[in-house]
């Protein structure tokens, strides 16, 4: 069960499907198993956190992070290298 704020919820079946490349809430909705397992992946998923007040409060704290880092041009404009390059970055340098 995978949930993202204004998206319709995904349903995969890693056993048969490990690539979650068929995703039954699209391919299978009437199937009653698949019904179950979406009504039962929400259910969960609200009692551990409302999704819609956590997605609110990181777009808000993205944003006080962007204007604290001076803005979002500046963001996408910096270079910060602080990581060991992978390989093909190497060549770059």
């Amino acid at each position: 069960y995978i949930y993202y704020v204004g998206h319709v919820p995904q349903l995969f079946d890693l056993g048969a499907d490990p690539d979650e490349l068929d995703d039954l809430a699209i391919s299978a909705p009437d199937r009653p198993d698949v019904k179950n397992a979406l009504d039962e992946g929400e259910r969960r998923l609200r009692t551990v956190c409302d999704p819609e007040e956590v997605n609110q409060k990181c777009f808000a704290d993205q944003t006080a992070k962007i204007e604290q880092l001076g803005g979002e041009d500046a963001c996408l404009n910096a270079f910060c290298f602080n990581h060991t390059p992978a390989p093909a970055e190497q060549k770059n340098l």
